[in-house]
Formats: C-alpha cells, structure tokens, sequence
C-alpha cells in the first residue's frame, strides 16, 4: 500500500481574498493499494504539516510526524498515530516540538523520531542558537503498544542538548534523507504507481463558471483557463504566465489572470500583474492589464469593477472601472481602503456593482454595501452588522451574491463577527437583506464563513457552501433549510470552495481539484442519514 500525504489550501490571495474561518480540513495522510485510484482509508485530523509517514510492521498503523515553524520563534508539532481499520487515533506524547521524521523499530514496540528544538533560542543549542536551531535535530524513543488508542495518558518529553544531531547525519542513524522534495518526481511516482501515468496533479479549483448550458469555464494554478463540456471532455485550455483566479459573469465573460511577481521581488514595491481577458469565440483576448492585487466583479451590461488590495497595494493606488461594452478604457477611482480580510464581497453578474467600504472609507471598520455607478458616484445601501460597540458588530471574511424574485432585489451576505481571541468558536452568519432598505428578511447563525454563495433562480433557492464542508440549499424567499449536509467525494470529505447555477444544476468546485456537476433535485435525495452526501 501507498501513503499519501495532502495539504489544502486555505482560501487566500490571490484575487484579494483571505477567509478560513472555521476551515475543518488542511492536511490529509490517506492510503492506497496499488492500481486503485480512490484510497480505501483516510485520516485528516491533523492539526500541522506532515513531514514523515511510517507503518507500523505488523498492525493496521502508521506513525504521522507534523509539525512546522511558527515563523517568529517557535518549532510546534504532533506525532499522530492512526489505526486505520478501527479508524481510532492517538497523540501518544503531550507535548512536542516539531517532528521532522518518525519509524517504529524493528519490534514495533517503539516509535523513533527526529525532531526540532523547542524554539529558536533553547538553551540546549550551540552558539549562535538562532543559526543552529534549524539545523538541530534530537531523537525521541516512545513506546508502543495498541493500549495507546485506549486513551492511555500522554508521556512527557525532555531533550538532551548531547544528542543532537545535524541534518545531514539524520541518514546515517536510519532515518529517510531531510531534504527539500522534489515535487514532480514524487507526483510521476505516485500516479504510477497508482496507474494513472498520464495524469497530472490538479490543486484547489479557483473558480467555475457557466459559458452556457452545455460548457463550464475552469481555473485553478495549472492553467490559464479550461473548458469541459457535459461528457466531462476537455474541449479548450490555455496556458501561459501565471493562473487564473477568477470567471467573470461580464458581457462577454472574462477571465482573471494572475501574473505574480518573481519570487526574488516578492519584498518590492511591485505586486505582479492582475489580467483581464475576454473569453470568445474559443480565444483570450486581454482587455485589461493593471498593477497590483485585485479582485473583480461585473454586471452583465460590460461594466467590470477592480478592487485594488491595500495591504500592501504596491506602486498602485486606486480601483479601475472598464466599460467593456462602450471604449473598453479604464477609469481610475478611489472607493477607499481594501484589505483582503475586511472588503471581499464577490457579488459577480448581478446588474449592479456591488462592493463593501467603511466609515469613514480610509476605514476597515464599520462596513456599509455600497454600489458604484458607471459614472464612479458611490450609492450607499446598509451596513453589514448593526453597530452596538461589540467585537462581533464588526464582518469580516463575506461573500455574497444577488437575488431578484418574488421578494424584490435583494442581496444574501454571509461573514463572520469578529473575535479577538482565535481560540473561541468561530460565530458567523448568513442573511438575506433588500435593497434600498436595512431590513432582513431572514438570517441564520453558522459555524464556519461561506466560500461561496449562488442564487439559483430557476429553483428559488440559495446555495451556500461552507468551509467545515457543508452545503446548504435555502429558499431565497423565506431561509428556510431545505437541505444541509457534508460534502464527499469518492467517500473521502472535501470542500467546496466556488460555485455556478445553471438553470436547476450546481457546478462546483473543490479543495482538493474535484470539479463536479450536480442538479438541485439529486441533492436533496442525496443527503444521507449521517449527515453525509457524495459528489461522486
């Protein structure tokens, strides 16, 4: 058998938007046997990288080492073991720092590890200590024993300053070589070994889009742009510098296309180049190139908006206005300051062009939905929180969409209220609030923010998808839940992190680089008694 070690992406720049509140999966270790395409176990309860993976001789187990650099001072970590038949895990060791490799012994009675110095300045380390601690390693012998998954107690740990070890002897001493891995080699190997040679690794779908009823426009960091049709057949990709990051719903639809900076510039004030091209007539053609990190949104009439990211905004300062349908020119404005936290909203193909600014507009506080004419005048709408002197009077990490129906326009935003203290529940929401009024017709209390929200007018309904991996289907008139559950595919969790409608069908993407297409209808058979519902 083969095992696999995953790590998903948060749901972060580019395209000026970071939200993972509430984010239940990021690392994954999961296990094959040789030919299959769809592992027969996984294990994702993980908490830092996986550095090491090792089996256990004789059991249904395998030792997980993780851990990294908290990037200021400390090396934190977990070694996990996993018993992948009861599916039962245990972390056998109270408290560790980093642990770069693992193996049991020859007996299986022990797990032997190499791991990191407590922090960057331990007292145990050679001068200069902030220079040897990344080249410091220290072996740690654990017991083992199948008593361990029983919720036995923890061990404590101590390090011993004369066993440490360097890097490079860490080979010597029977451990793999801790070195920078080759990523393209490790891809090629495993898809041989899973069968499946001339496949590529595919990371998390950055958006879909509905071309019409018959095509889906695709981005993810592999390509500029593809399209497949309704077979699941490929019919158009593009490739060239950089990715694309966002499908726009603009006459006609346009593609945003990230060109980041060299890594080498990454410090400078240059902060790449934001592209956007229309997608026809099985071609890109580029309408518009700017400076800088941006998120755009459109109306279906042409008119596009760009939201410059502030932090940091590079040698750019305003947002842009492109007419696509009249001189294609674009307009410089100021709609105020833009993070990437506090400002996402991504209402895209709705007639208006929505964006969100504070108060005063320099300001990341006390949000208002605003729309922007195509003169550049701004017209005020609400605030997104009522304002009561409270930390959770403050939205952050929203997204949003239209809906026009029976009701009247509207717009359902979700976010989360601020918390200062990380280690609390995250405490978000979803509502659905009229324009031109600050009246809510209906709203729900959520425990993770939305990655993407879809109005499915056909079928008056609200898709919300979430990042703990819930979908929900909500009357757009009303809220009511007609249907919530948490996503799989191929019996393995995922989560989606865009979505299209078509007429009464959800396209969608994921996480882990899974693009399906599912109608209204089969989702709400779909959902099981567990709470679960498949993909595919």
């Amino acid at each position: 058998m083969l095992a696999i070690a995953s790590e998903f992406s948060l749901l972060v720049n580019p395209r000026s938007r970071a939200c993972y509140a509430g984010q239940t999966l990021r690392y994954r270790v999961a296990l094959y046997r040789r030919g299959e395409a769809v592992p027969f176990a996984a294990f994702d309860r993980l908490r830092f990288n996986i550095n090491d993976v090792a089996f256990h001789p004789t059991e249904p187990v395998v030792a997980i080492a993780t851990g990294s650099y908290d990037g200021g001072y400390f090396f934190e970590g977990d070694l996990v073991l996993w018993n992948w038949i009861d599916d039962l895990h245990a972390r056998p060791v109270a408290q560790i720092p980093e642990v770069v490799r693992c193996r049991f012994d020859e007996s299986g009675g022990a797990v032997e590890s190499l791991v990191r110095p407590w922090d960057e300045e331990w007292e145990g380390l050679p001068e200069p200590r902030e220079d040897t601690a990344f080249d410091s390693l220290f072996p740690v012998r654990i017991s083992y024993s199948g008593a361990a998954f029983a919720g036995t107690d923890s061990v404590e740990i101590e390090l011993t300053p004369g066993t440490r070890l360097e890097r490079a002897q860490a080979v010597a001493h029977g451990f793999a070589e801790i070195a920078t891995a080759n990523a393209d080699e490790a891809e090629s190997r495993a898809l041989s070994w899973l069968s499946l040679p001339h496949q590529k690794l595919r990371h998390a779908i950055r958006d879909v889009g509905w071309l019409d009823d018959q095509h889906l426009a695709v981005v993810h960091d592999g390509c500029l742009l593809e399209i497949f049709d309704m077979t699941g057949d490929r019919t158009g990709a593009f490739y060239g510098e950089g990715y694309g990051a966002e499908i726009l719903k603009s006459t006609p639809p346009c593609v945003h296309i990230v060109e980041p900076p060299p890594l080498a510039d990454r410090y400078s004030p240059q902060r790449g180049v934001a592209k956007l091209c229309a997608i026809s007539n099985g071609e890109l053609t580029e309408v518009g190139s700017f400076e800088g990190e941006y998120t755009f949104s459109s109306s279906p009439s042409g008119l596009v908006l760009g939201r410059l990211n502030r932090i940091p905004a590079g040698n750019s300062t305003k947002d842009v206005l492109l007419d696509l349908a009249g001189s294609g020119e674009a307009k410089k404005i100021d709609l105020g300051h833009y993070d990437c936290f506090n400002h996402y909203i991504g209402i895209d193909g709705a007639p208006y062009l929505f964006f969100l600014q504070g108060t005063p507009q320099s300001s990341h506080e006390d949000k208002r939905l605003c729309v922007v004419q195509p003169t550049g005048d701004v017209r005020t709408q609400w605030p997104l929180l009522a304002a009561d002197g409270t930390n959770a009077s403050h939205a952050m990490e929203c997204c949003g969409c239209f809906v026009g129906d029976g009701a009247g326009e509207g717009v359902v935003v979700s976010g989360r209220h601020y918390e200062p203290n990380p280690s609390r529940p995250v405490a978000a929401f979803i509502y659905r609030k009229a324009l031109g009024a600050d009246r809510e017709l209906w709203r729900h209390q959520t425990d993770a923010c939305a990655s993407a929200v879809a109005f499915v007018p056909d079928e008056g309904l609200i898709a919300a998808a979430f990042l703990d991996g819930t979908l929900m289907l909500l009357r757009a008139a009303d809220g009511h839940i007609l249907f919530a559950g948490k996503a799989r595919v191929d019996g393995v969790r995922t989560i989606i992190f865009c979505m299209d409608a078509s007429g009464d069908r959800l396209a969608l993407g994921t996480v882990d680089g899974r693009i399906a297409v599912v109608g209204v209808g089969e989702l709400l058979k779909g959902l099981q008694a567990d709470g679960w519902f498949d993909l595919a």
